[in-house]
């Protein structure tokens, strides 16, 4: 009769690269500690039987620890590529805004409110909310059709840098 403990192999391969740190170190520990030492711990028979298992923990370990970190700092940089597009997208649709789009801008950086209602079906507002510029900020809509709107930060610092640019 089962014991009723389950290994899963995929779900063990799937924990975070921290998790196999101890595996490492303790493998690479005693595949590389002198047989001096492992006679006065008395590892050395149990080494000396096993070592292929414990060179094994020590690459499968390493390797994992390798790949995550690399899939971690490759994550970090496509999310730093992805922001620097996004302001590089906000800076380019600043430059070529509609003189709607403008007033709307105009009303949320300088006016005395940082929220305001505007149509969902207006194709103008869409476009500033698609571009990142403007965000709603509320699910709950006036009469079905108005939701608040507040500017995105970014767009706030670009704006208040190169204050002509609503102009």
């Amino acid at each position: 009769m089962a014991s009723g403990i389950k290994f899963d192999l995929i779900e063990f391969l799937k924990l975070a690269p921290k998790y196999f740190l101890p595996l490492l170190l303790f493998s690479g520990f005693v595949i590389f500690i002198p047989s001096s030492w492992l006679g006065y711990l008395s590892l050395d028979e149990l080494v000396n039987k096993y070592r292929w298992i414990f060179s094994l923990v020590f690459l499968l370990s390493l390797s994992l620890i390798l790949s995550g970190t690399a899939i971690g700092i490759g994550g970090r940089l496509k999310r730093a590529r992805g922001k620097r597009n996004v302001k590089k997208n906000v800076k380019a649709k600043l430059e070529n805004l509609s003189e709607r789009q403008k007033s709307i801008l105009r009303e949320l950086a300088f006016g005395d409110r940082n929220t305001i209602s505007l149509p969902v079906n207006d194709g103008e507002v869409r476009e500033l909310e698609l571009y990142k510029i403007i965000y709603r900020s509320s699910s709950l809509s006036t009469m079905h059709v108005y939701f608040d709107y507040n500017l995105q930060p970014l767009a706030l610092e670009i704006i208040n840098k190169n204050k002509n640019i609503l102009d």
